[in-house]
Formats: structure tokens, C-alpha cells, sequence
């Protein structure tokens, strides 16, 4: 794995120190992180410790339990977290970071031969995500079976679905799903969630992104999630 340049390194000894008892909290998620030495986040927090732009200690652990270890300052830092970018926090006491991460795609899913126009969302038949639905100022139902959705978004029985395309793609592809017109509707931006008011880490992690970012590392890292 490609270090980055001494002089981004360096540059980033004048930053706020991050002490090796912090610890980052990460989502436990399939195949992008199962286990602190197994995924793709995983990767990228050990080669920020790689590039001396981070000292991180990590931990993999179910969602809910990730938040409140930054609630409760067992963590300094979680993610993955989508900022629905419409002043709505991460959770009580927290902040979302200033740099994001990357950029989620979330696509408007309709039947081929009835697309929704995107100014007639909040008159149609939608559903998302359960998890997604406060992202939208119109009302749309919250899924807990994307396929389900997909299902009758094929068979007529709802207008449309709106979720991120690289899950919604995947189900599509394996349920054979033929009769599916997609638009992008939106791209949210994937960020960490901080303690509310800890700028020290939100500065540092700024810095460390930023220097991942203009080396071209965070991009191959996270090739595999984005699009």
C-alpha cells in the first residue's frame, strides 16, 4: 500500500495530536468492516496509523453500540454516518465532522414504463430505507425489505423507491428485475460523528482526509464503495 508523501505527513505533525489511547469506533458491516483487521474501513483507519497522520486504536461493533460509545467518550469518533444535510444531528451530544469521507448516490427507482418526475415526489407512492426516511421533506414510507420495495416498484403497486444504487443496484441484478427505470436523485456525504463541540478531532480528522484525499490513497481505498 502506497504511503503518503513525507511532506503531507509531516505537515500533519502540526496538527492537533491524536493520542494512542484514542479509539474509533467503526459499524460492523458485511464485507466493509467485519472485524478490526477485516474490511474496507478498517483499511483505510490503518493506513491513516500507516501515514503517521493518525494513531488510532479501532473497534468493530453493532451501530447503535458505536454511537454511544462516542456518546458516552469510550470513542472519539464513529462512522460511517449519512448526513442528510438538512440540519438534523447525528444523535443527542454529537456533531457530524467537517470533511466528509465520500459521497453516497441515492437513485429514484420507478417502473420503465411510469417514471415520477422529480417535481412530483411529494404527491407520489414512495418508500426508502427505514433508517432514511427523516432524509426527504415529503412523505415516503420506510422499508425494512429493499427487494420487497424493488418488487413493487416492478409490479406497479408503488410509484417509486429511493435508496443509495450501490445496494439498490445489487438487488435489482439478483432478482432479475427487468422493468426498472433509475435517476439519481441526490448525493449525500458519508461522514465520522463526534462528541458535540470536539473540534480538536473534527480538525485533525480534516487534516488527515484532506492529505488521504490529494495523494489519491482514500480513493483506492474506497473504490469498492463508490461511484
Amino acid at each position: 500500500m502506497r504511503l503518503i508523501s513525507l511532506f503531507v505527513a509531516s505537515a500533519c505533525l502540526f496538527a492537533p495530536a491524536v493520542h494512542a489511547t484514542d479509539t474509533m469506533s467503526i459499524a460492523k458491516l458485511p464485507q466493509i468492516a467485519e472485524s478490526p483487521e477485516k474490511g474496507v474501513f478498517p483499511n483505510f483507519v490503518r493506513a491513516m496509523n500507516a501515514a503517521g497522520l493518525t494513531n488510532f486504536e479501532m473497534v468493530v461493533v453493532p451501530f447503535p453500540r458505536s454511537l454511544r460509545m462516542v456518546s458516552g467518550g469510550q470513542s472519539v469518533a464513529h462512522f460511517p454516518f449519512l448526513d442528510p444535510e438538512n440540519g438534523v444531528s447525528p444523535g443527542d451530544d454529537l456533531m457530524f465532522s467537517s470533511e466528509p469521507l465520500y459521497n453516497v448516490t441515492f437513485a429514484l427507482y420507478t417502473h420503465a414504463d411510469k417514471p415520477v418526475s422529480m417535481d412530483d415526489l411529494a404527491t407520489a407512492n414512495l418508500e426508502t430505507e427505514a433508517s432514511h426516511v427523516e432524509f426527504f421533506d415529503f412523505s415516503i414510507e420506510g422499508s425494512t425489505c429493499l427487494e420487497c420495495s424493488l418488487q413493487k416498484v416492478e409490479k406497479g403497486r408503488i410509484d417509486g423507491f429511493i435508496f443509495s444504487e450501490v445496494e439498490s443496484d445489487g438487488l435489482i441484478d439478483t432478482a432479475g428485475l427487468t422493468n426498472i427505470r433509475k435517476e439519481v436523485y441526490h448525493k449525500y456525504p458519508v461522514k465520522f460523528v463526534l462528541k458535540a463541540g470536539d473540534t480538536k478531532t473534527d480538525a485533525h480528522l480534516t487534516q488527515a482526509l484532506q492529505a488521504m484525499k490529494d495523494s489519491g490513497e482514500l480513493a483506492e481505498l474506497l473504490a469498492p464503495l463508490i461511484r
